[in-house]
């Protein structure tokens, strides 16, 4: 009686066991939450292309041309055609 409880007991354990692994594969589809991850998307997008812009200008408003100068003979400096 005693060994039937036990492995009663075990099989109840792995059977919750298993269902907390498939309930979790289930949650994380791909298809769960695809309209946050367009939006998300999108939102990272256009945040870095709004901080390129930033930079940019920023750079820009800094360089004069001995700088740019300065910078292109040294990005191309161990360059071979």
């Amino acid at each position: 009686m005693q060994q039937q409880l036990r492995v009663a007991a075990l099989r109840y354990r792995l059977w919750v066991a298993l269902n907390a692994f498939t309930l979790a594969q289930d949650y994380n589809r791909d298809d769960h939450d695809r309209g946050d991850r367009a939006q998300t998307r999108q939102y990272g997008y256009q945040s870095g292309f709004q901080d390129g812009q930033c930079q940019g200008r920023h750079e820009g408003a800094r360089m004069t041309p001995s700088t740019t100068a300065a910078r292109l003979a040294q990005a191309t400096r161990d360059y071979k055609s």
